[in-house]
């Protein structure tokens, strides 16, 4: 769901948007997210994971149009969600000149979807 999400928001997968983190990371506006997951299910079967995604969300220059698009995205996924989701406060990361929002969200999925 995810790729699904930032591709929507017009994101490119290993461009401007990456999982765990760019080694290089590009001259744009970008995204690095996380995805943590427990499993579960009915007998001592994981067939449902509990998938947390972090997106962290980084500008050189404040850019409301791509922070639009990525919610307006989200809100398309939010029936999918466990109780929707939350964004932080942007805040300025004086050590990289950059500033970050950081995203997150829940959402169950079945073993073979």
């Amino acid at each position: 769901m995810v790729n699904k999400i930032l591709e929507s928001s017009g994101f490119i997968r290993n461009k401007t948007y990456k999982q765990t983190r760019f080694i290089k990371p590009p001259n744009t506006t970008y995204i690095v997210y996380h995805d943590n997951y427990t499993t579960g299910g009915s007998d001592d079967l994981p067939l449902l994971k509990h998938r947390t995604i972090t997106i962290e969300l980084y500008e050189y220059t404040l850019d409301d149009e791509v922070v639009d698009r990525l919610e307006n995205a989200l809100n398309e996924y939010y029936p999918m969600m466990i109780d929707g989701w939350r964004k932080e406060e942007r805040y300025w990361i004086d050590s990289e000149n950059i500033y970050q929002t950081i995203y997150t969200f829940e959402y169950y999925e079945k073993r073979g979807e």
